[in-house]
């Protein structure tokens, strides 16, 4: 579904257009609602954890409950991450039953939740939803999906309480989880004050959830009141928490442009946006798990004994950016986990000709560079003069030969040598995709070597995931300005192909969900 509403006529353009507009105040609020929703969605599920018997210590839960919620991001439907959170939990001894059984307590919590919050919101506002007979039909659907789902947990509670459980037969499928759950039940009545949090945590979790995307719809301009927001939420979040696409991406997109074109006349593109922008904003707090998971796993080839001395190298670079703590970490851990650093040392660290780093931000894989070994002159060309002064203040002052300048990617100095071009292509026009590539081809010396990265348009999910990561980045203002036009490989090779020069494509995603291509082009020697 993402794939349909990507590839249609002029929606990409038109996204771009829009996406790059939010106001920062309401963004900023959002984030904030979304590190709330993630922290009461912790409390809920440490709840029950301790209602059956699970006793974790909080920092171990804490660490578990954010590397599920990553895993979220990119598994089928909403309970991917529960998945994970159960298999850690087993991996470190608890016992996976009690360990489940805190995972279903946790949705059951949940869709009580749901029951009151889309009940009473999409109740209030029941005459403007019947206005559309489509959505009308949509909003019955979710009535009756509500209403089973109250009739389930109703039953299963008269069962539990009549003992139908332990008069199953012993030959009955699940008879023991059955059991189990029904204990489950009676625990929950008998610790009834307890069961009433979490219930009320999980209602006032729900309430900022919908807010966050109401903030990042006013983010957008759309002025909807917050009720009829509200009365349009409980659908976007039930079907997009289908098992039928990875964290609900493509499916929320498109329920949010359809709901709010026929309800707010709210263009899809801009819709579009509010969707991923809100996801965003959730989403980015799934980044603690991800490095928690880095952590644990070794993640990197730094953990080899072997590459100890890679390891010091990227330290003693990473202290250029000592005393600016956000410096510091993103030039480590760019330097430990990015796979193209490792391989454009591998080709050019020993070569003599100067090098050109398009694109060179503050300086990191110029002071890597050093670091591993590499002598020859090094020219970097940044747009952002905020990243040049820093990497003029941070690297050219420490390391000999390497400069740092001004300058459009689209107006190279005069140059010959090595160049390297790292992430920056998709953010030219396609025109100015292929003038740059000749511009590269035309600074390489007989014997040069041009290193290229960028993601492929070849229309995989890779390629939808770098898309959206592309926005996320621009939402939080690290990368300003500039097109989105990813490549095909062919637009690529082609300027360098045709000259008869040996180019190698390899794919540069590492252990990223990223599109990431390493091309490698090498001029002969004359």
């Amino acid at each position: 579904m993402l794939t349909w509403l990507f590839t249609r006529p002029g929606f990409i353009d038109h996204l771009g257009e829009v996406i790059f507009t939010a106001d920062p105040g309401w963004i900023a609020g959002g984030l904030l609602l979304a590190g709330m929703v993630q922290l009461l969605n912790l409390w809920r599920w440490y709840i029950f954890l301790r209602m059956v018997g699970v006793h974790i210590p909080t920092r171990e839960a804490t660490g578990i409950f954010f590397t599920g919620l990553f895993f979220n991001l990119f598994l089928p439907g909403a309970a991917g991450g529960d998945l994970v959170r159960i298999a850690m939990l087993k991996r470190r001894g608890y016992d996976i039953g009690r360990s489940a059984l805190s995972v279903v307590m946790d949705h059951a919590a949940g869709s009580v939740s749901m029951i009151l919050v889309a009940t009473t919101a999409m109740a209030m506002r029941h005459d403007w939803l019947m206005r559309d007979e489509n959505i009308a039909a949509i909003a019955g659907g979710i009535y009756i999906y509500l209403g089973a789902v109250t009739f389930l947990i109703i039953l299963s509670l008269i069962f539990c309480a009549a003992g139908v459980p332990k008069r199953l037969p012993s030959w009955w499928p699940g008879r023991a989880s059955v059991i189990e759950l029904s204990h489950a039940y009676f625990e929950c009545a008998r610790q009834w004050r307890t069961t009433l949090v979490a219930i009320v945590v999980s209602t006032v979790m729900l309430v900022l959830f919908f807010l966050m995307f109401f903030m990042a719809a006013r983010a957008y301009g759309v002025n909807a009141p917050v009720v009829d927001f509200f009365a349009m939420m409980p659908t976007i979040d039930i079907i997009s928490g289908l098992p039928i696409s990875l964290g609900g991406l493509g499916v929320r997109e498109n329920i949010f442009a359809y709901l709010m074109g026929r309800l707010l006349d709210v263009p899809e593109a801009t819709a579009a946006a509010v969707s991923l922008c809100g996801f965003t904003m959730f989403a980015l707090w799934g980044l603690p798990g991800a490095i928690l998971l880095m952590v644990r796993t070794g993640g990197a080839p730094l953990a080899d004994a072997e590459n100890h001395e890679r390891q010091q190298a990227v330290e003693r670079a990473a202290q250029r950016y000592k005393g600016r703590i956000i410096l510091i970490r993103y030039a480590r851990g760019k330097m430990r986990w990015d796979p193209a650093y490792p391989a454009v040392a591998a080709r050019l660290s020993r070569s003599t000709r100067p090098l050109l780093d398009i694109g060179c931000g503050m300086g990191v894989l110029t002071a890597y560079l050093r670091e591993v070994g590499a002598t020859q002159p090094i020219v970097g060309i940044e747009l952002n003069p905020r990243k040049v002064k820093l990497a003029q203040e941070r690297v050219a002052a420490f390391y000999k030969d390497a400069t740092f300048q001004q300058g459009d990617a689209q107006a190279l100095p005069a140059f010959q040598g090595d160049v390297v071009l790292l992430d920056v292509l998709h953010y030219l026009s396609i025109d100015g995709q292929k003038a740059l590539l000749e511009a590269v081809a035309d600074r390489l010396p007989p014997g040069g070597t041009a290193m290229i990265r960028t993601s492929f348009r070849d229309g995989s999910l890779r390629y939808y995931v770098t898309l959206i990561e592309e926005y996320a980045i621009r939402l939080i203002g690290w990368i300003r300005g500039g097109g989105c036009h990813f490549p095909t490989r062919e637009e690529v090779v082609a300027p360098f192909e045709k000259r008869g020069w040996e180019v190698k494509v390899e794919p540069m995603w590492g252990r990223t969900p990223f599109n990431s291509y390493l091309i490698e082009v090498t001029r002969p020697a004359e």
